[in-house]
């Protein structure tokens, strides 16, 4: 706690490394956490799915893979209302 404690409690903290400025009202992304966080197992939340993914590849699977994700026909821009599973559509 000692370098986090002398960074927080000064009146203008800067970086004990670089001595930059530091905003501790500004959000840091810690990188390895969300690459560590991305290779985290997960379930397709469509229980009809169930494949085991990454969180990192849930997205994708949703968008474009998942034979049990919701779409809308191909012509409801042109006024179909059917709406299903992607798995209907083959």
């Amino acid at each position: 706690g000692g370098c986090y404690e002398r960074v927080c409690h000064e009146e203008k903290p800067s970086c004990p490394s670089c001595r930059e400025a530091l905003d501790l009202f500004k959000p840091i992304r810690n990188m390895l956490a969300e690459r560590s966080i991305a290779m985290l197992p997960i379930r397709c939340p469509n229980d009809e799915c169930g494949r085991m993914l990454t969180r990192g590849g849930l997205p994708t699977h949703l968008a474009d893979e998942c034979a049990y994700r919701r779409v809308a026909c191909k012509y409801s821009p042109l006024g179909c209302k059917w709406e299903g599973v992607a798995g209907e559509l083959a």
